[in-house]
């Protein structure tokens, strides 16, 4: 059985949650004064 699945929807909801994330850690990152770019350090 096949089950078909509109992916338009879907991968425009999936393109909007990642671009909120990104957005929200990005402007967290700038709001601590840190550079949301550089690697990972302890």
């Amino acid at each position: 059985m096949v089950v078909l699945i509109p992916w338009k929807p879907v991968v425009f909801v999936w393109l909007l949650l990642s671009a909120m994330l990104w957005c929200g850690y990005v402007g967290s990152s700038l709001l601590e004064r840190k550079n949301p770019f550089t690697p990972y350090t302890v």
